[in-house]
């Protein structure tokens, strides 16, 4: 017996889905097409009230990250992949980090958890001293797209695993999902149903293994400049709401961001020691202009 369109099954449903929704966008916007999209199902929906799983496809559908602008000032909280040594590198080695937190887009888009951001090393001293950095590639999960950042907070990998250790400590009684946690830089993270809270200030909200919060500029670490500032709720996973600088190393400081210049290369150094990029260290990139 002959299938009625209205009993097509929800996978079949969901792969035109995918098809139609990827020869209709056009940059404009989730929203604006899914008359578009409505009007593609309609070859195979000629009883559309029957089908509510079209209907509930079309309203929890994300747009993926190719077909949205990232804005200017958009955060993206990393962990670094490999261990860098700057009296052991060289200009046009490869460096890259792993998207700790989903990152939130305009219409509704995101980039997920677990994307890659790839970049190179631009110059070391053979003192190990100084190294320079360039984050200029993002890939989410086989989506591939260029983008330009500068840098906003370096983390040791000590203080980040700090992060995830509630005050209280750890016990069978509290609930991993309801802990509170003390993020880098001071803010709280109240879980289970709390803020997040900068001083007395709610600020944003614990979701998932992360936080979305309102970024502050911070002015004596450094931290105020136009990028510094995003009333839109930001990834930024173990920071704080004005996390800025370094944490976790004593005698190390940013020397350029890579912002103001629009050059997306952004400089670290050290009075002592030499520099060694730690495999699990944290970092917030800040998006510079906007990319496609």
């Amino acid at each position: 017996m002959a299938v009625r369109p209205y009993q097509r099954s929800r996978s079949f449903i969901r792969k035109h889905a995918v098809i139609s929704y990827h020869s209709t966008m056009s940059g404009n916007g989730f929203i604006a097409n899914s008359r578009i999209l409505l009007l593609k199902f309609s070859k195979f929906l000629q009883r559309p009230a029957i089908c509510a799983s079209c209907v509930l496809i079309l309203a929890t559908w994300t747009p993926a990250i190719g077909q949205t602008t990232i804005p200017p000032g958009n955060v993206l909280p990393i962990s670094l992949n490999q261990t860098t040594k700057a009296d052991h590198t060289h200009p046009g080695a490869a460096i890259s980090g792993r998207l700790m937190q989903d990152v939130p887009l305009p219409a509704g888009a995101k980039i997920r958890e677990g994307a890659t951001v790839s970049g190179t090393v631009v110059q070391a001293s053979p003192d190990g001293k100084q190294i320079t950095l360039r984050f200029d590639s993002l890939d989410d999960h086989g989506t591939k797209q260029p983008i330009l950042s500068g840098f906003r907070a370096h983390a040791s990998y000590m203080a980040v695993s700090q992060v995830f250790i509630p005050p209280s400590g750890l016990d069978r009684s509290t609930p991993y999902s309801t802990a509170t946690l003390i993020l880098i830089g001071g803010d709280v993270s109240y879980r289970g149903g709390g803020p997040v809270t900068h001083g007395n200030d709610p600020v944003g909200k614990p979701v998932g293994e992360g936080v979305l919060v309102k970024v502050l500029p911070n002015p004596d670490r450094g931290c105020d400049t136009p990028y510094d500032r995003n009333d839109t709720e930001q990834a930024l996973w173990a920071f704080s709401s004005d996390a800025c600088g370094m944490y976790g190393y004593i005698h190390r400081k940013m020397v350029d961001r890579g912002l103001l210049n629009g050059s997306g290369q952004f400089t670290l150094a050290t009075a002592k020691g030499k520099i060694k990029l730690q495999k699990g260290d944290g970092m917030l990139l800040i998006v510079i202009s906007p990319t496609r």
